[in-house]
């Protein structure tokens, strides 16, 4: 067998294992990495070292650094306090808050992680649209396409653009 046979059926596994949903996507993916690791280094296509060097780890160490800070920020009820506080003073007009609430999800997603951003966002619209008895639904499309525009500001914004740039080198100039 080949090793770009053994690759795809490697890729088909994974996807099998994801479409049917009997384990989590995390315990897949990582499943897959390691048969690829073992396949890659018994093929001798890449050996250990190479490993390492494919893995990186500045971005990795951003990512959970800011999933931590937003973690944090959630328990201690920063969100729902700075969604309440808007309320309070737009007075719960639903077209203001609208408003405030996209240009908010924007704002998030462009200095975290858009699936944090996004989590952040849907469950303080979903609250606070609770509490005012209104339905979020449209909001939430609404936030949803804009976090992705907003995961487009800054190099920072989304894993894609944090690893093009330290691939690329690009860093922020003084």
């Amino acid at each position: 067998m080949t090793p770009t046979m053994i690759f795809s059926l490697i890729f088909v596994l994974i996807l099998l294992i994801l479409i049917t949903g009997r384990y989590h996507r995390s315990v897949a993916a990582m499943l897959g990495a390691l048969l690829v690791m073992g396949f890659g280094v018994r093929y001798g296509l890449f050996g250990m070292g190479d490993i390492i060097g494919f893995v990186d780890v500045e971005t990795v160490i951003l990512v959970i650094g800011l999933m931590i800070l937003c973690e944090a920020l959630g328990r201690s009820g920063f969100f729902q306090f700075l969604g309440l506080s808007l309320a309070n003073a737009i007075g719960g007009c639903e077209r203001k808050l609208t408003i405030i609430f996209v240009f908010l999800a924007m704002l998030f997603s462009s200095v975290l992680v858009n699936i944090t951003s996004m989590i952040i966002m849907g469950s303080l619209t979903v609250s606070l649209f609770r509490k005012l008895k209104k339905d979020p639904k449209r909001l939430i499309l609404y936030e949803a396409v804009v976090t992705d525009v907003g995961g487009l500001m800054l190099m920072v914004s989304s894993t894609p653009n944090m690893i093009v740039v330290s691939e690329v080198n690009i860093g922020y100039k003084k």
